[in-house]
């Protein structure tokens, strides 16, 4: 069996999550439909950001884009394997070329009260700020991204989403106009 076919999506209906097969290879996105995945990266195979940046010139990626406007350069992302928060697939597509997959598991969720629960009232991030000041639009449900540690999501849902909400995303709740600056600390 590939790696694909054991890969699951979690979707969180109410208080309970559902487990839910990956899409076979014919129903993944362009450009990996009807696709092969060929090799996924362990932490063994690339035990430093060289090393994986070596890894991926050998099976002729060129990372060179990577680190630009806002995706992650080679470091990065391998700070993210070492810390099991996401893998590393190659991918040969239907025309032939090998492409990288960074493969990560999100758990999204409504958070509201069970009065508002039934009004369809919830939470919605709709930016986040950087340290740096920078901004960025999310328009989205609160996100949290997990480690391979936290699978299967079952055992591991109330932490998860205690980490999403009190030490991530929703660190603090506050209006959408809000912004921190020079005079203008964090709430």
């Amino acid at each position: 069996s590939s790696a694909a076919s054991s890969r699951r999506l979690f979707f969180l209906c109410g208080s309970h999550a559902i487990l839910m097969p990956m899409v076979a290879a014919s129903n993944l996105p362009a450009p990996l439909t009807n696709g092969e995945l060929i090799q996924t990266a362990l932490l063994d195979d690339v035990p430093s950001s060289d090393e994986l940046a070596q890894w991926l010139l050998d099976k002729g990626l060129d990372t060179t884009d990577w680190g630009k406007e806002n995706t992650k350069d080679v470091s990065k992302f391998w700070k993210e394997i070492k810390l099991n928060e996401a893998g590393l697939e190659v991918w040969r597509t239907v025309d032939g070329t090998l492409q990288p997959v960074r493969t990560v598991h999100v758990l999204r969720a409504k958070v509201t009260s069970p009065d508002r629960y039934q009004r369809g009232i919830f939470l919605f991030n709709t930016w986040q700020q950087y340290g740096d000041g920078r901004t960025r639009t999310r328009n989205g449900l609160l996100s949290e991204k997990l480690t391979t540690a936290e699978m299967p999501l079952e055992e591991n849902l109330h932490e998860v989403c205690r980490r999403a909400v009190t030490e991530e995303e929703m660190q603090r709740v506050v209006e959408s106009t809000m912004k921190i600056g020079p005079g203008r600390p964090a709430p």
